[in-house]
């Protein structure tokens, strides 16, 4: 075999060796940036092991409102954000440079329950200001309602989680306007119906799955029209029902490489598993009933 050229030899030995450290010194890929809202976290934590699986890097960060996720977003902070709402036009105005694009993932919806014995001795709906009054205790017997006279037993979902954040939202606008509550408070939506069901004049707030409407009834709202708003999916997709409220995923720029890995998680099968599970209805689910996809 014929001897290479000393030459030639050293000038290969030179360019492996800088082949070799370039490969060293290659960074490696950046983990993906979602940031959530506090109420979305656990859903969020329980999708990033399925998105690890798939092979997408991610650095989670939870905390705070939809308006501090969508201020990480415009500031370069986080690639996604898992929100609440939409942006407001202030929100985008405040980044002209970017264009910013949202996904809704699905609607969450929450019910006012009450036994089987409240809901056959005549009480068949309830308004917000009604619903206000026992909050506040001016209401403390149903029979001040039309119906038996039984004291009002308010079960208070959690303070801070989103069963209440959506209940003090319809009633006050603001959960931070929230009035002061003394009541018995129940952990979750399971707890509160098991505890409605066998208390003749219990009263809590439930996602709606809860609610089967043979031990445990839900509550239509009456408007101020008069009409009976039923927590049904046609309701919640239309935006008529007013216990409800979106989940959205926003980016900055064109959904591309694995931020759209991630919006077609959220959106697809693995996705709809784990946002039912957080008493997310996906909006494929909705589509048809008052509801689009996206």
């Amino acid at each position: 075999m014929p001897r290479v050229p000393i030459q030639i030899r050293l000038v290969l030995s030179v360019l492996l060796s800088c082949a070799g450290l370039a490969k060293a010194d290659d960074p490696l890929p950046a983990p993906l940036r979602i940031q959530c809202v506090a109420a979305l976290k656990s859903l969020l934590s329980d999708a990033a092991p399925k998105l690890v699986e798939d092979g997408i890097k991610l650095k989670l960060v939870a905390g705070g409102a939809s308006s501090d996720a969508f201020a990480a977003l415009g500031g370069n902070r986080t690639d996604l954000a898992l929100t609440l709402r939409p942006m407001s036009g202030e929100e985008r105005a405040a980044y002209p440079e970017k264009t910013f694009q949202e996904f809704e993932l699905g609607k969450q919806a929450v019910a006012l329950i009450i036994p089987e014995i409240l809901w056959n001795n005549g009480i068949r709906t309830l308004t917000r200001e009604q619903a206000e009054g026992i909050y506040e205790r001016q209401f403390t017997n149903w029979s001040q309602l039309g119906g038996p006279n039984r004291s009002i037993q308010f079960l208070n979902p959690a303070l801070g989680e989103g069963v209440w954040e959506m209940f003090a939202a319809w009633l006050y606008g603001d959960p931070a306007k929230a009035a002061a509550a003394h009541f018995q408070s129940v952990e979750n939506s399971e707890t509160a119906a098991a505890a409605v069901q066998f208390n003749s004049g219990g009263l809590s707030v439930v996602y709606i799955r809860w609610a089967n409407q043979k031990d445990v009834f839900a509550l239509p709202i009456k408007d101020d029209s008069g009409a009976l708003i039923e927590p049904s999916f046609e309701n919640i997709a239309s935006g008529k029902y007013p216990l409800s409220r979106s989940i959205y995923l926003a980016v900055a720029g064109k959904p591309l490489g694995n931020r759209r890995r991630v919006i077609d998680f959220f959106t697809g099968k693995g996705g709809r598993e784990i946002l039912l599970h957080h008493d997310v209805i996906p909006t494929a689910d909705l589509a048809g009933k008052g509801g689009s996809a996206k």
